[in-house]
């Protein structure tokens, strides 16, 4: 009795593990090279989409502001954070030189977490300057809501949104 209901068992766990490898690795009928690109778009897009925002905005002003915030060789950084967010975003999405971008990347990342969004908060209202007061900043954009709609309602403090 204790081998039949064994084996029953082994069946059930079985079942269940090809049931999860059926929708948890191939849910859509693509190869699995495929699988990166939507994330690829969305990342080398961001990316891009921000180092195009700094330069049109003109590159003095983010200059400025690391100057501001006491970032050593601001200027160098400035141009650097620009190039490797345009550059690197392309990269991204024509799928070249991934692990190389992704370097430089994650240093771009780690610096905007730990200078600007762990002491100032992670909003994605836009940041205009920063002085001896801190960081000040601006109302949202609306081209944001227009390319995102649902992030307004999922995460700002509207009715029906997530964080009240």
């Amino acid at each position: 009795m204790s081998n039949e209901r064994r084996h029953r068992g082994e069946l059930q766990s079985m079942a269940f593990v090809s049931l999860l490898l059926k929708f948890g690795v191939a849910p859509i009928p693509a190869p699995a090279d495929w699988y990166a690109l939507p994330l690829r778009l969305i990342v080398g897009f961001g990316f891009v989409q921000h180092g195009y925002a700094k330069l049109s905005r003109g590159a003095d002003g983010f200059i400025a502001i690391l100057h501001a915030m006491g970032v050593p060789f601001a200027d160098l950084l400035g141009w650097a954070t620009i190039i490797v967010e345009i550059v690197g975003g392309l990269l991204i999405l024509a799928g070249a030189f991934v692990p190389v971008a992704a370097v430089a990347m994650i240093v771009v990342l780690l610096v905007a977490i730990f200078t600007v969004h762990l002491p100032n908060g992670f909003s994605s209202i836009k940041l205009m300057s920063y002085d001896a007061a801190g960081a000040h900043f601006g109302q949202p954009a609306l081209r944001r809501r227009r390319g995102a709609p649902f992030c307004g309602w999922l995460f700002e403090g509207s009715p029906g949104s997530l964080i009240g």
